[in-house]
């Protein structure tokens, strides 16, 4: 399996999230295909249309951290994810891998979230994300996408 097919069923939570959406995406939409059927050939059944090809910013696979010559690193520290009113208090940490484009910024179609100890916690990772800029990997001397992994801990 190539890298940059490592994040093909991503988290669509997060990328509504991203979006500024609440509502779960659309269901994919279906066709009618004649199900061969030895009682009734006129029988069909549904079969799901594959989703669209994705396009994704940047060019290029997507390379994991043992595979470039110099990893992807924050400027500075991360954005310090920030929990709404009502939800401070909560404790635990959230683990998610990200992929960091070539200009640095994180493409939030492409999150994954490992662990997270609250959809809160979740909440507040994907609100702060975008905001997280990094000196991107390298590979021969050109910047690369890679995929990024870190625990953010509330």
């Amino acid at each position: 399996m190539r890298p940059s097919h490592v994040f093909l069923g991503l988290c669509a939570g997060l990328a509504a999230c991203a979006r500024g959406s609440t509502s779960t995406p659309a269901p994919a939409p279906t066709t009618a295909v004649a199900a061969p059927s030895a009682a009734s050939p006129s029988d069909t059944t549904a079969i799901p249309c594959p989703p669209p090809p994705m396009a994704v910013r940047g060019e290029g696979p997507a390379y994991f951290g043992y595979q470039v010559e110099r990893q992807a690193e924050p400027y500075g520290r991360l954005p310090r994810p920030t929990l709404r009113p009502g939800e401070e208090g909560q404790r635990g940490r959230v683990n998610v891998a990200s992929l960091v484009n070539t200009d640095g910024t994180v493409d939030m179609r492409m999150v994954k979230v490992f662990h997270s100890d609250g959809p809160a916690l979740t909440a507040a990772v994907c609100r702060a994300l975008p905001q997280a800029r990094f000196r991107p990997a390298t590979l021969h001397g050109r910047a690369v996408r890679m995929v990024y992994q870190t625990e953010f801990r509330f």
